[in-house]
């Protein structure tokens, strides 16, 4: 419903301005940008190869777990109540720092989310910089992001997608 609003709002806000002069659009693809941009490249490869390391981490801990599970499978008759429940309490920590990791790596807030929002507000900041001066340069009225999907039809010649990854690329 809000989707249909602002489509609607901007709709009137085109035919009003259109009305007094001319509009002058255009379109940039932003996924094509960050998935051919050097910088945003680069990122990509850091959060990858930091997600591979977290991986490691938690498949050592994950066979720790599973081979205290099995030890306490064997040898969980010959054990003293006192010693099978200490393994159990163990296994049962293990578990929880676990689950733990798991989350504070790659839950909603976890550290590769925000290494990744660290990492990539630099790249996006210079990316929207360049779409800014480009519009401002060739006076541009909107420029839009094809992404989200809102636009169901705009022309091959008004994307600047192109224009943009030049720009981004000589510095």
């Amino acid at each position: 419903m809000k989707k249909i609003i602002g489509i609607i709002i901007l709709i009137f806000s085109i035919w009003v301005l259109g009305n007094a002069r001319e509009l002058k659009l255009a379109y940039i693809n932003s996924q094509q940008i960050m998935a051919e941009f050097q910088e945003s490249i680069d990122v990509q490869k850091i959060i990858e190869q930091e997600d591979a390391e977290y991986e490691k981490k938690l498949k050592v801990m994950e066979n720790e777990i599973k081979t205290l599970q099995e030890s306490l499978e064997k040898q969980g008759a010959m054990l003293s109540e006192e010693k099978r429940q200490a393994r159990i309490n163990e296994i049962t920590t293990k578990m929880e720092n676990y689950e733990k990791f798991r989350r504070e790596t790659w839950g909603p807030q976890g550290k590769l989310y925000q290494r990744q929002e660290e990492l990539t507000k630099p790249v996006l900041d210079k990316v929207n910089a360049v779409i800014k001066r480009i519009g401002e340069e060739e006076g541009y009225d909107f420029i839009f992001d094809i992404v989200p999907g809102a636009i169901v039809y705009a022309k091959p010649a008004d994307d600047i997608t192109q224009r943009i990854l030049d720009e981004l690329q000589k510095k």
